[in-house]
């Protein structure tokens, strides 16, 4: 190397075994400036992917115990993950989990994911659950019998496993459920109770009404996940004498071990209740994204609004009303979940007394071609997104009359378009694939039906975490019947965001899931970029003509992005010929010879046939040669929109017509299809009548 400069050197070492591996590398310097020698000990790390030798395993104790998973797993480097229901377990990440005085809240599903830099692996899914619970007359009938509960609070536990769905009955959240339970709870005082499903082991959803016919219920309350680790917990304000029916479901089929909780604190004093719920929001740039959250109180409250967690916006209200949260001119900076906390003014910090909106998606969306589409969303769990897409209308061409479309919230489609999202609060579900070997943690799902087969360029380019991307096709049942089409992790710009290329076919739904490494989260920049390869449908033609005059030459392509073009003179590129057309101005003898046009964008290329242009004066034979086939080929060279005699000899004075011929760009080639039979032979045109 140059003394004064820094160069990079690589070497390959051979023979190294899995461990770690001191190597030496020596050093001398040759230049009159560099003469120092010595070496340098680089320590190698060899891994192999991570092998569980020892799987944790199911416990079944009793409150108050101790608890610790262990899981044994062969390889070097590891790390640890540990999940509960599927979702990771903050600071679990040691190959043990000890979890002290365990009570049922702690209780469902525990395992562990092991990785490092050569892959990832799962335990097994193994249950914790806490057996002093008292059984619980869960009912598969809305009805019962024998499903009531009572007293101002209590837990216990139960199962909806096996049960079915009733003829009417509403989705619980506004979710697909197949399996509920009922238990009916009769209020032994006015006051604040919050029902509760953690600690169980199935993805739930939870739901209280009134009425007394599964098809003519009114909902007091719902919730999905507020609980964490996929179970439910709601609020409400009950009425003494009132008899609550309350149903538990496992969302989209889920079935396990529920463990439930009532707790009631008595008070005369009605806590506020949300009336109108906000709702999600999705658009272009510069929308008007606002949102709004009615309530009803009948006392002074304080209104906050919180985005990805934090305060974003405080009002006081002297009593109900409504709130807006203005978004009227959507940004990249407005995106992210959106949650209403609603408390008396008096009592700002009363946990008990407070409500929560549910929470709601302000995401943006942008397509190339300017059409404005408000319903696409990325979401949470696969199976809402797989949801959105059985939902949606099959596609087809838009309306050129209207840049406004509105689908169900199915895929997204169009040629290009990016997706603008936040993934904090975001969680893994059960089953939920390791994408491209990452652990993760933060997932979101999105679903693109491209309008035309081609390259797909996808990346997360402008995302401000280390994201990990990966494409999946299948029917969206399950995980189980997802195929995986292609990942990354690190190949964006900034060798954090992510990027992938790949061949993709018309109206096929491709499943997208962007995570964080490690579980990182934060607001995610989702491009789509579909390429069709040019075609030409009209190619260049070949002529004559006349010294002096000018010449166009054109060629007709299709492709997305529309193509680029350059223009090319035997092998040499034509400067400045950069469009479909080609004119020559006062043609001579040096522009002779073959164009050609080369047609490309990002997902192809294609070269036109050559056009030949050449002078049409003087009257000439040429291109003189035997073909493949042993036959004797030659170019008629002329005027254009003129007839032609060509005559052939073998004693140049008994001249033989071959054929007349119009020739209307001025070439003609010729093929001499008997010129095999003579040993020699002459050849001449001149003009025909």
């Amino acid at each position: 190397m140059t003394a004064g400069t820094v160069t990079a050197l690589l070497f390959t070492v051979t023979g190294l075994q899995v461990g770690n591996t001191v190597v030496r590398v020596d050093f001398t310097g040759t230049s009159p400036l560099c003469t120092n020698t010595g070496s340098r000990f680089l320590t190698v790390h060899v891994i192999e992917r991570p092998v569980i030798i020892q799987q944790p395993t199911s416990q079944s104790v009793a409150a108050g115990t101790d608890v610790t998973f262990t899981v044994v797993a062969a390889g070097n480097l590891l790390r640890y993950q540990w999940r509960l229901n599927g979702v990771n377990l903050l600071a679990a990440t040691g190959n043990t989990l000890t979890l002290t005085n365990v009570q049922p809240t702690n209780a469902g599903d525990y395992s562990v994911t092991v990785y490092n830099a050569a892959g990832v692996v799962n335990s097994d899914s193994v249950s914790l659950t806490v057996t002093n619970v008292s059984s619980l007359p869960f009912t598969d009938q809305f009805d019962g019998p024998g499903n009531s509960i009572s007293g101002p609070g209590g837990q216990g536990h139960g199962t909806n496993s096996g049960a079915t769905r009733q003829p009417g009955e509403p989705l619980h959240a506004g979710e697909k459920g197949t399996n509920s339970v009922w238990l009916t709870w009769r209020a032994p005082a006015n006051g604040v109770v919050v029902l509760s499903t953690l600690g169980s082991d199935v993805d739930t959803l939870l739901a209280v009404y009134t009425g007394n016919t599964v098809t003519n219920l009114t909902e007091v309350a719902s919730d999905n996940d507020s609980a964490g680790f996929l179970t439910s917990q709601l609020k409400f304000y009950a009425i003494a004498g009132t008899d609550y029916h309350i149903a538990v479901d496992g969302f989209h089929g889920a079935q396990g071990q529920i463990v439930f909780s009532w707790d009631l604190v008595p008070s005369t004093t009605a806590i506020p209740r949300i009336l109108t719920q906000p709702v999600p929001k999705s658009g272009p740039t510069n929308d008007d994204a606002s949102l709004l959250v009615g309530f009803d109180s009948v006392e002074p409250v304080v209104v906050q609004w919180f985005k990805d967690g934090q305060l974003a916006r405080q009002t006081n209200f002297p009593a109900g009303g409504s709130d807006t949260f203005p978004i009227s001119n959507l940004r990249k900076s407005d995106v992210g979940n959106y949650r209403v906390r609603i408390v008396p003014a008096g009592a700002p910090t009363d946990t008990t007394r407070e409500v929560f909106s549910k929470l709601v998606r302000v995401q943006i969306h942008v397509r190339g071609d300017g059409t404005v589409v408000r319903d696409v969303f990325t979401r949470d769990k696969f199976l809402e997104t797989a949801d959105a897409v059985a939902a949606a209308p099959a596609s087809g061409p838009i309306s050129k009359s209207s840049k406004i479309r509105k689908l169900s919230g199915g895929p997204a489609r169009g040629f290009r378009g990016t997706q603008i999202f936040s993934t904090v609060g975001s969680s893994k579900d059960p089953g939920e694939p390791n994408h491209c070997g990452e652990p993760g943690g933060a997932s979101e799902w999105y679903a693109y039906q491209p309008p035309a087969s081609g390259l797909l360029i996808l990346d997360t380019e402008g995302s401000d975490f280390d994201t990990v991307l990966a494409v999946y096709t299948g029917p969206g049942t399950d995980f189980e019947s997802l195929v995986p089409v292609a990942c990354d992790n690190d190949s964006g710009s900034n060798g954090k965001t992510s990027k992938t290329v790949f061949q993709a076919t018309q109206d096929t739904v491709y499943y997208l899931a962007v995570d964080g490494v490690e579980g990182a989260s934060g607001t995610t920049v989702l491009n789509y970029n579909l390429g069709v390869p040019p075609t030409l449908t009209q190619q260049p033609s070949s002529r004559s003509v006349p010294a002096g005059s000018s010449v166009t030459l054109s060629v007709t392509a299709t492709g997305t992005p529309g193509p680029f073009y350059q223009w090319r003179l035997g092998q040499a590129d034509l400067s400045g010929a950069t469009n479909s057309s080609l004119t020559i101005t006062n043609f001579q003898s040096a522009n002779e010879g073959d164009y050609r046009v080369v047609a490309g964008n990002f997902a192809g290329v294609v070269v036109s046939v050559p056009a030949t242009v050449l002078l049409d004066s003087p009257l000439r034979l040429g291109a003189l040669g035997m073909n493949g086939n042993g036959q004797f080929q030659l170019r008629l060279i002329g005027q254009a929109n003129t007839n032609y005699v060509l005559e052939a000899s073998t004693t140049l004075t008994n001249w033989v017509p071959l054929l007349t011929n119009a020739v209307p760009n001025g070439i003609w080639d010729y093929v001499d299809v008997v010129s095999s039979n003579f040993s020699h032979r002459f050849y001449r045109a001149m003009r025909g009548p």
